[in-house]
């Protein structure tokens, strides 16, 4: 036993009482499991201690980042509503001072002319005051006698007063008031229906006693003419057959061959010509007359009147005060058509009836696109003009003479298409002077026409035409001057009836933005050259208007071509989201302009390979009430490998995107509302086929009710400014969007100085024009 106390295991240590072993090492404790469990439970915790004060420096440092951001963003939306509230303030203090100044312009003009009617001792018709009117008409309606000069003077009384209604019509398309536009309208109709009912009750009393108006041979022809109306008429009381043709004193009427049914007829004959147009101011057509209307009547006689006993018996009919119209042939009596026939020596029946051939001179100031002229004729059931039955047309330039044959009695003219000239092929604006300014037109019909603004009138400028010269010499206001050139032939004033007429190749702008937009236009002129963009006439862009401008400190015109956007072969597309109202609108940043998600930085980088993604293209869709879902609309065909691709290849995309919302610290940090401006454009352009042009100095505007950027466009490339890539300024204004990238004192200079008369006449004139809704 003793030997077995004493024996060691190989490889083990021989330990003391002491703790330790025979080396002279602590002998190490076995722990338990209660002081594992322990060591465990300090370890977890220590670690949780590091992970929590790790977790807090991150949150320190996360919280300090979001409040720099937020601090910056705060900083830059009190800027820019700062900002936004200047321009508004300074546009809205512009607006009052020239609205004030267009009042005192206006109420001298009154003046001026009440001083001149008082020096004058004018006894016209002043179509201002409707008491006024309505006492001159019940004076006329209550006189028995009507003799031929006093009438058709008083006739033209009234037409020199519907001129000066013209200054209403155009107050009221001023102020947008459709109350005073309707009655003012309204009162011209008035006033024309009472000048018509006027002269046939005149030649109804001169009918009823033509045996007072005969002459020596016992025939009566009458004639008297006005600056605006000629008027000629023959009564056949003799019943010569022998009379072949019906010249009238004083006028340029003519009826050149009388048939012999009309010679034999108990029929008189008026012929009229009124230098403005009766037709259209009720029933507007596609179809304008030129150089007035003329009316060639056949009218039916009273019985004649009998003399007994050195006393004249005259037979009271419904004749004696009105006129009676035949057609042609006129229904003829027993006695005529035997008479006829005994003429012709011929015992069946009478001859064929003859076309009535008519000659009359043509005004100076009608503009003729055609060798030989169209006439029609006015058919009262459809309110329409038509050609049939019209034959034989000649025209005599040297002596302006027309003369044709017709089958149709009533009202006849020259017409033409009436949008000959419509919609504009381009326009171009420039300053030319102090207070001076040229608007160079292109019309449809293949014509320029170059119209000279002034300090209170307007004029045309380097007429080709020798008729228009004398609307070069005059000074006219913008409505004056219009309303005569489509009286002449070259109609340039669109309407509503135009819009729906022309609806396949123009796009209307919403009515307030455009007006808004040429009051702007009529400041900027002074300092920058203006003209139409391909890119304004989208379908969806009811709402939008672009529009190219540079500044232009030269009064000379440079020899460069303005009009380089020809008709594109891939079709743009520029949308954005429709606007909501102020209160629905969503509120966004524009600092901002990094592109979207995965696509390019600018139009330039985007190749002819480039094709937005379904995400992309839903972004960039049409308002929803007019363009289609991205769902719905087919897949846009590839390009063909030619050089002039035969379908429109799928759209590159640019994005003014906003940047993203900095949301405020939850702990004593107070909220900031973003601003109200409008959502972000998105302009898309077919695929690019030509590089950007970077030396255009064109810079194309996108102007909307609450925004306006600018934007480089050249052919079917788009792109942002350079100097835009990094700080978008949205602002709600034109001028100030061009103010801010002035690069001349000189250009601000010229901006702060306009005259009234000036800015009024260059406002009133674009409005009528409507360049913006109305070039293809």
């Amino acid at each position: 036993m003793a030997d077995k106390a004493k024996f060691k295991a190989p490889g083990v240590k021989d330990k003391s009482k002491d703790g330790k072993d025979k080396s002279g090492k602590p002998k190490k404790e076995k722990l338990t499991k209660k002081q594992k469990a322990l060591l465990a439970k300090l370890a977890a915790e220590k670690a949780k201690e590091q992970e929590k004060e790790r977790l807090e420096c991150e949150q320190m440092g996360r919280a300090e980042s979001e409040s720099i951001a937020y601090e910056r963003e705060f900083k830059y939306q009190t800027e820019e509503r700062e900002r936004i509230e200047w321009e508004e303030a300074d546009i809205s203090q512009w607006i009052r001072d020239l609205e004030k100044r267009t009042a005192d312009h206006y109420r001298k003009i009154r003046e001026n002319s009440k001083w001149r009617r008082f020096v004058e001792a004018s006894k016209r018709l002043n179509p201002l005051v409707e008491s006024e009117v309505n006492t001159w008409i019940s004076l006329w309606k209550e006189r028995d006698e009507l003799p031929l000069e006093d009438t058709i003077n008083s006739s033209q009384e009234a037409e020199e007063a519907i001129k000066e209604i013209h200054d209403l019509v155009l107050a009221a398309i001023e102020k947008i008031d459709e109350s005073s536009f309707l009655k003012a309208t309204n009162q011209v109709n008035h006033i024309r229906d009472f000048e018509s009912d006027l002269i046939d009750r005149m030649t109804a009393y001169v009918i009823q006693r033509a045996d007072d108006f005969a002459n020596q041979k016992g025939e009566v022809y009458l004639g008297y003419r006005t600056s605006d109306i000629e008027y000629g008429l023959w009564v056949n009381i003799t019943k010569n057959p022998r009379i072949k043709r019906l010249d009238f004193p004083n006028v340029k009427l003519c009826l050149v061959d009388l048939p012999k049914q009309l010679a034999l007829t108990s029929i008189a004959v008026r012929m009229m010509h009124y230098a403005y147009d009766l037709m259209s101011h009720k029933h507007l057509t596609d179809i304008m007359p030129l150089g007035g209307v003329f009316f060639l009547e056949i009218l039916a006689l009273p019985p004649p009147p009998k003399k007994v006993k050195g006393w004249t018996l005259r037979p009271v009919t419904q004749l004696s005060t009105n006129v009676s119209r035949l057609g042609y042939p006129p229904t003829a009596s027993l006695d005529s058509v035997l008479a006829v026939q005994n003429a012709n020596k011929t015992g069946t029946a009478a001859a064929a009836v003859p076309p009535l051939k008519v000659s009359y001179n043509i005004t100076s100031d009608v503009f003729l696109r055609e060798d030989v002229p169209t006439i029609g004729w006015w058919d009262p059931e459809v309110n329409q003009w038509k050609t049939d039955g019209i034959s034989e047309v000649e025209y005599v330039p040297a002596e302006r003479l027309l003369t044709f044959k017709t089958m149709h009695v009533g009202a006849l003219a020259i017409i033409q298409n009436r949008y000959a000239d419509l919609p504009l092929v381009s326009w171009k604006l420039r300053p030319v002077g102090p207070n001076e300014a040229l608007l160079h037109l292109r019309t449809r019909g293949r014509r320029e026409f170059k119209i000279f603004v002034g300090d209170g009138f307007c004029r045309l400028h380097q007429v080709q035409d020798e008729v228009l010269r004398p609307f070069e010499a005059g000074r006219f206001k913008p409505i004056e001057l219009l309303e005569r050139l489509r009286t002449a032939g070259v109609n340039l004033l669109p309407t509503e009836h135009a819009a729906k007429s022309l609806a396949d190749l123009v796009t209307p702008k919403d009515n307030a933005m455009e007006r808004k937009l040429y009051r702007e236009f009529a400041r900027l002129v002074a300092s920058y050259a203006l003209t139409n963009s391909k890119w304004n006439n989208q379908r969806y862009f009811v709402s939008k208007c672009i529009f190219r401008a540079k500044e232009c400190l030269s009064w000379e015109e440079e020899e460069e071509d303005v009009y380089v956007e020809t008709p594109q072969p891939l079709t743009p597309v520029l949308s954005s989201a429709a606007d909501p109202s102020p209160s629905a609108r969503t509120p966004v940043s524009t600092r901002s302009t990094a592109p979207t998600e995965g696509a390019p930085a600018d139009a330039s980088a985007a190749g002819s390979d480039a094709a937005p993604t379904p995400e992309k293209a839903a972004d960039a869709s049409a308002p929803a009430d007019v363009a289609p879902s991205a769902a719905e609309s087919p897949a846009p065909p590839a390009a063909a490998e030619s050089e002039t691709p035969e379908a429109p290849a799928a759209p590159a995309q640019l994005t003014v995107t906003p940047a993203p919302e900095v949301q405020p610290l939850p702990v004593a940090t107070p909220t900031v509302s973003r601003l109200d401006v409008p959502p972000p454009i998105t302009i898309s352009t077919s695929q690019s086929i030509a590089p950007v042009d970077e030396k255009s100095p064109w810079t194309t505007v996108v102007f909307q009710e609450r925004s306006c950027i600018l934007v480089k466009v050249t052919d079917n490339s788009i792109k942002y400014n350079e100097d835009m890539l990094d700080d978008v300024k949205i602002h709600q204004h034109a001028y100030h969007c061009l103010k801010a990238r002035a690069t001349s004192d000189e250009t601000l200079r010229r901006m702060r100085g306009y005259s009234v008369g000036f800015v009024e006449t260059m406002h009133l004139l674009l409005n009528l024009l409507r360049p913006l809704s109305f070039t293809k």
